[in-house]
């Protein structure tokens, strides 16, 4: 029976090992020449034992654990809310530069930027229901977080 150390190896295992070299240049713990040598020797390893030479002094990677999840305060804004308020204020804009440039003539009960301005006026309301219906839904309950199972 063949023992793994004599098992061939594949082209993914030479790259998965020089990629693991590579991550230990980065860490520090070898320098470019050994680098060097080490990749020579993967990329021409034949068995596993070979590979496993070249990375016998280098400890495991440890797999990197996501960082525990922190709740927001301010949760993001939707994207069509934010469309909303773009279009919204470019309008706005639009219109109080026009009034400006061209309106000024037209006397005191002319300000028909009103308009535009007015039909922007349930932006702020709805805007702070979908964050705080967002905020709700993002912050655990108390009583969910006791009744998890401890992992």
């Amino acid at each position: 029976m063949v023992q793994r150390r004599d098992m061939r190896v594949s082209d993914a295992e030479r790259q998965a090992v020089v990629d693991r070299l590579l991550a230990a240049v980065d860490e520090g713990r070898l320098d470019l020449q050994e680098y060097d040598r080490r990749i020579v020797g993967a990329y021409g390893a034949v068995s596993y034992g070979d590979l496993d030479d070249l990375l016998e002094d280098l400890p495991p990677v440890r797999p990197t654990t996501p960082e525990p999840a922190t709740w927001a305060v301010r949760p993001t804004v939707p994207a069509a809310l934010a469309v909303l308020w773009a279009v919204w204020l470019s309008l706005s804009t639009v219109g109080l530069v026009l009034w400006g440039l061209f309106g000024l003539g037209g006397g005191p009960g002319s300000f028909w930027p009103l308009w535009v301005l007015a039909a922007g006026a349930p932006l702020p309301g709805v805007s702070a229901g979908i964050l705080a219906a967002r905020r709700r839904s993002a912050v655990p309950s108390s009583v969910a977080l006791l009744s998890s199972p401890a992992r």
